[in-house]
């Protein structure tokens, strides 16, 4: 299964220039680093860890070792390709079962969603 995600910049610059209130301007273009970011937080031990929970694989209420290896196990088995030019990023990954597959990608979307909301709100504001 294959998913593509496509990061946007929604934060502003803001302008101040001599007699005239400030103006936020977007940042249209996203650099390379900032791609990375999104990348690393898609895929990074806690996120694998809420989906290999949410996918069901591991038996439920499987922790320690078990949970681990299987976290180890998906993070080897996704395949992210950054594309910074095209503001996107690109995740593979392969199961026997097509609708698992689709599921795991499902639910990396979910939390990386999650947590994208969470490390780019700004203080002070809650959903």
């Amino acid at each position: 299964a294959q998913t593509v995600l496509l990061v946007r910049n929604n934060r502003a610059e803001v302008v101040l220039t001599p007699g005239q209130s400030p103006g936020a301007l977007p940042q249209a273009q996203l650099n390379e680093g900032q791609i990375a970011t999104e990348a690393q937080l898609l895929v990074n031990r806690s996120s694998l860890r809420q989906v290999v929970q949410r996918a069901g694989l591991t038996p439920p209420g499987a922790a320690g070792d078990a949970l681990e290896q299987a976290v180890r196990s998906l993070e080897k088995e996704l395949k992210v390709i950054p594309n910074p030019k095209a503001s996107m990023i690109t995740v593979r990954y392969a199961n026997q079962d097509p609708q698992k597959a689709a599921n795991v990608l499902r639910q990396l979307l979910a939390t990386y969603t999650d947590k994208h909301i969470r490390v780019h709100q700004a203080a002070g504001t809650d959903f």
